[in-house]
């Protein structure tokens, strides 16, 4: 029997290489001689970079650039393509994993890093990038990214406005004409890991702002803040960016990519799986296995397990997926599924879930291989 096991991570607990080493620990107790094949993936988030240079035998390039706060840090990007393609990941320099929970407030927090970062391999000569989006502490639009690649914008006195989402509320102008000078001649093609846009109930100030830290009211505030914003953008792009599909992922980068870049907007689950042949891998395989640390409504939102049933059922495969907590409420999700199977009946507790996440998911891994058998 052939088993494909391919997982997103864990967020804030495993990464997907673990988690889908833990899945297989758990299966091999039982299934001792099945063939593995263990496909760690992600979706424009954390483990992006990692999986995509990887998967071409790239290198990885460390600089330093300013986390969400503006704090200095040290951050990773990937360089492949013989140093002409640049992969680099929103979650590196502008994640939330990069906060304390008591320092998360997507109402300053600035995605000037992951601007930097794109500055520095524009420096070295690089002109082609896939920027993966996901995973971000942020909810300013692309602003910071766009500020590190000297644009400037500017209050209703032509004065430039601080960091962060809710200083969109005053955005007027958007001045250009002191960019990078290599940023014209670059393209971007971005992997989002989910197709919501800027603004709205389904988007990046209403739907996603709570987890970063994010009130009720100051919600709110972000929504009309961003609001504001994308008037500002569409006027200055000629089209409607932050309406199109993508355009709110990680906070809004989305539209403000397609807006400031000549950017093109893509699943970062498609990419990713495109470049580990993923496809390839499940055709020929009896069983699949998928997962990641929380399955709700946004599961089939680009996430890699509904990406991955999504194939396994093109082909006719059966899909397993293992997650840390199920919401019950998940919609059309749980459809796709043969079973899907959380490990937080195991821990007593949401943090002794996530310290221990690994051996709750081997041992639920070796009790689904005994059931299933």
């Amino acid at each position: 029997m052939k088993i494909v096991v391919a997982p997103d991570s864990f967020k804030e607990s495993l990464s997907a290489e673990l988690v889908a080493r833990s899945i297989v620990e758990g299966l091999r107790t039982v299934w001792s001689d099945a063939e593995y094949v263990e496909l760690p993936l992600a979706d424009g988030g954390e483990g992006t970079v990692k999986t995509l240079t990887e998967a071409v035998h790239g290198e990885m390039v460390e600089c330093g650039v300013h986390d969400p706060l503006m704090r200095p840090i040290r951050a990773e990007y990937g360089l492949t393509d013989d140093g002409r393609t640049a992969v680099i990941e929103v979650a590196s320099a502008s994640g939330l994993s990069l906060l304390a929970p008591d320092e998360r407030d997507p109402c300053t927090a600035t995605s000037f890093g992951t601007g930097e970062l794109i500055a520095h391999a524009l420096d070295k000569g690089v002109r082609n990038f896939v920027i993966g989006l996901g995973g971000s502490a942020t909810n300013d639009g692309g602003v910071g990214i766009a500020q590190a690649l000297r644009y400037r914008f500017l209050d209703e006195r032509g004065e430039s406005l601080g960091s962060g989402g809710i200083a969109l509320k005053g955005l007027t102008g958007i001045d250009n004409g002191n960019l990078h000078p290599a940023l014209p001649d670059a393209t971007f093609q971005v992997a989002c890991d989910v197709n919501i846009p800027m603004c709205g109930i389904d988007g990046s100030s209403l739907n996603y702002s709570a987890q970063k830290g994010a009130n009720r009211e100051q919600a709110e505030a972000l929504e009309s803040a961003l609001r504001n914003y994308s008037r500002v953008l569409d006027a200055y792009a000629g089209r409607g960016v932050s309406e199109e599909r993508g355009a709110g992922a990680a906070g809004g980068i989305g539209a403000g990519l397609l807006a400031f870049t000549s950017a093109t907007l893509s699943p970062g689950f498609d990419l990713i799986a495109q470049a580990c042949d993923l496809e390839d891998h499940i055709r020929g395989c009896d069983l699949v296995i998928t997962g990641e640390g929380r399955m709700d409504v946004q599961t089939e939102q680009g996430k890699v397990p509904s990406g991955v049933a999504r194939l396994a059922q093109k082909h006719g495969k059966r899909v397993i997926a293992f997650c840390g907590t199920l919401d019950a409420s998940g919609g059309d999700a749980a459809a796709r599924f043969a079973a899907i199977i959380a490990i937080d009946s195991l821990a007593r507790d949401e943090a002794d879930g996530m310290e221990n996440a690994a051996r709750y998911l081997a041992q639920v891994a070796a009790s689904f291989a005994r059931d299933w058998t």
